[in-house]
């Protein structure tokens, strides 16, 4: 997609986003000329160890770029559709909000409302497409645009694009989708409002993407290679997987599959500056590692600072 020139139709919008993906999607789209007429994020919530209110990233944006903003605890309530019926809005855009919206809501656009879903719906619907997609070993992943309706991502499919996986963490993965949905979305706002594109419904097997559980942010060594890499690239860079090296809490963020390395799980060995830990079946090379209280760094830097008092 081509950025929107002078004398290209523009679309009045109201953006709904409030996590790390829909931050990467709106400053791109931003980038490409489409510009949201009212931003809807998460309202501001209690951050870091001073539990600080603190904004979403996206309501950042729109503060910089004088968007008006809103940030209602329920965004189906009468008072904010009122304040949103003001915007005459053609599109409702919506990615990475965390609520559901309901159908006096939905109907408010002109044309339609929109969501960018980061799987190929009707596979891994809800809250954590991308990290269960990783940790299935799934080959591709990819995005579906669909027209909203009151279940959850089930609304008929506008456009659907294929994206494979190979060793990209969560975050890689989100920055791709992110970009490459970003650069068709304008040619599809401009073909829905002239009738040029035909919803088709989702067809195929529907599988659940439930939310990420505390329990599931820690590194089972005793698992293969192939799947403890999978779980770690998944929760990468957000909120990042955990383990105890030499019983200090650390995350790790970034790996490599070493198939013929063989050892007892969870040992940490260390040969020619690189840092391996063996799991049931082959070993990780790790690649990008956090201690706690500190930076992420690149595993040698790792060793010659916080050398594990078993590795060899």
């Amino acid at each position: 997609m081509e950025e929107v020139m002078e004398g290209e139709k523009n679309f009045k919008i109201a953006f709904f986003g409030s996590g790390n993906f829909a931050y990467k999607f709106l400053l791109n789209i931003i980038e490409k000329k489409i510009n949201p007429e009212i931003i809807i994020t998460a309202p501001d919530a209690p951050s870091g160890r001073g539990r600080q209110l603190k904004p979403t990233k996206v309501k950042e944006i729109a503060l910089e770029k004088n968007i008006p903003c809103f940030t209602p605890y329920d965004p189906n309530s009468p008072g904010f559709l009122e304040e949103l019926k003001k915007y005459e809005i053609d599109y409702l855009i919506l990615a990475d909000y965390g609520k559901i919206l309901k159908r006096e809501l939905l109907l408010l656009p002109k044309i339609k409302p929109l969501n960018l879903h980061p799987s190929l719906l009707p596979k891994y619907r809800g809250a954590a497409p991308l990290e269960r997609a990783i940790m299935n070993g799934e080959k591709y992943t990819g995005f579906t645009i669909f027209i909203m309706n009151e279940k959850i991502d089930a609304g008929d499919i506008v456009y659907q694009e294929k994206i494979e996986i190979d060793d990209k963490t969560k975050g890689e993965l989100e920055d791709e989708i992110s970009l490459r949905s970003s650069e068709v979305l304008y040619d599809i706002l401009l073909q829905i409002s002239e009738n040029k594109i035909k919803p088709k419904p989702q067809k195929g097997e529907v599988i659940y993407a439930s939310k990420i559980k505390e329990e599931e942010l820690w590194i089972d060594w005793k698992k293969d290679a192939e799947e403890v890499k999978n779980k770690i690239h998944a929760l990468s860079p957000i909120p990042g997987a955990r383990t105890h090296f030499d019983g200090k809490y650390t995350k790790i963020y970034k790996v490599r599959v070493h198939k013929d390395m063989d050892g007892p799980p969870g040992k940490i060995k260390i040969e020619e500056g690189r840092l391996y830990v063996f799991c049931a079946k082959g070993a990780i090379e790790i690649i990008e590692i956090q201690p706690a209280g500190k930076k992420i760094m690149e595993a040698k830097e790792y060793i010659l600072g916080y050398h594990p008092i078993w590795a060899e």
